[in-house]
């Protein structure tokens, strides 16, 4: 296994080497991305530099949205992974953070470190992706949860597919890679606290719960960080109705400082995702787990509602003309 599990050498980009390349200016506008800055989501003072922390050490230990290229088959011909089997792992964390009654943060963080992690290892066989994940899951409940599962747990609903002493190693691997910075800001995280603080009725916090969570299983959604994800997620959640839209968008960037236009890409990608999920009928594709969680009266049955068409043509205005505001809608991957 530590064959194939090389960790980041030290001179090679860390949550460490990225903090300090941080604090020594080195990303200079990039530390804000698309140049917000939080005006006051839960309010002032400790709260506004709660949320300016969170900013930060968002884009400290953010995945590498390109990392994959370091998995395909054309550098590991014998060991690859690729979005397809990264999005069935995904989806085999949701089915199991609903059989355990995990808290949702607990599932986005396992999610977030699995990302991590491959981001910094060289290489990873596809057979050892399911005890990455689990070993992901087992760090992020021990850090979100009072009670978690046990290894013995963990080993057992993966089918006994490894032993509890691998599991254990792979934990110890997860946490050395990551340099043992594990509590990574997530679109869960920034969508309750926008939850609050945009006063956001159930059924639309629902349907943002929903869109946040299916994209966890789109590897291209790597590249919007977890804020802007959460943000655009509201703007979705909100697009039948075009009067509650505007005023999202008027509050989300009132309250964080993100301008309608820096959620365009991310909306209208997101919407995609929605359209396609709702299409998806085949109880073995990745968005099913996702769904069925979602069709469930806790959530309001988020996952049954028909998505927009489109979003409303004024969301964004001073975009560029040149940039379509409606992607095609793609048939299941």
């Amino acid at each position: 296994m530590e064959r194939y599990l090389d960790v980041a050498d030290e001179d090679e980009d860390t949550p460490t080497k990225r903090a300090k390349d941080l604090e020594d200016g080195l990303y200079g506008r990039h530390a804000w991305p698309w140049g917000r800055s939080p005006t006051g989501l839960l309010g002032g003072g400790a709260e506004e530099e709660m949320i300016r922390n969170l900013y930060v050490t968002e884009e400290q230990l953010r995945p590498d949205p390109a990392y994959m290229d370091k998995h395909s088959q054309a550098v590991q011909p014998a060991l690859f992974i690729d979005p397809s089997m990264r999005a069935i792992a995904v989806s085999w964390l949701v089915e199991v953070a609903c059989e355990y009654g995990l808290h949702q943060e607990t599932l986005f963080l396992a999610i977030a470190l699995l990302d991590r992690f491959l981001t910094h290892s060289k290489a990873v066989p596809r057979s050892n992706l399911q005890l990455v994940s689990v070993a992901c899951m087992l760090v992020a409940s021990k850090h979100e949860e009072e009670v978690h599962p046990s290894v013995a747990d963990f080993t057992n609903i993966a089918d006994n597919c490894f032993a509890q002493g691998d599991l254990l190693k792979m934990e110890g691997l997860v946490l050395q890679s990551l340099g043992f910075h594990i509590n990574t800001p997530t679109a869960h995280t920034f969508l309750s606290l926008m939850k609050l603080g945009l006063r956001l009725g159930a059924r639309p916090g629902a349907t943002a719960s929903f869109l946040t969570e299916l994209a966890t299983l789109e590897y291209s959604m790597l590249r919007y960080p977890p804020s802007i994800l959460a943000a655009a997620a509201v703007l979705v959640a909100e697009a039948h109705d075009e009067a509650a839209a505007s005023t999202a968008a008027a509050s989300l960037l009132a309250l964080c400082g993100f301008a309608p236009a820096a959620l365009c890409d991310c909306a209208e990608e997101l919407l995609v995702v929605q359209q396609r999920a709702a299409a998806v009928d085949d109880g073995d594709h990745p968005a099913m787990a996702v769904k069925d969680k979602y069709r469930d009266a806790r959530w309001l049955g988020a996952s049954r509602a028909v998505p927009p068409l489109a979003l409303p043509e004024g969301l964004f205005q001073g975009r560029e003309p040149a940039t379509k505001r409606h992607l095609p809608v793609r048939g299941p991957a």
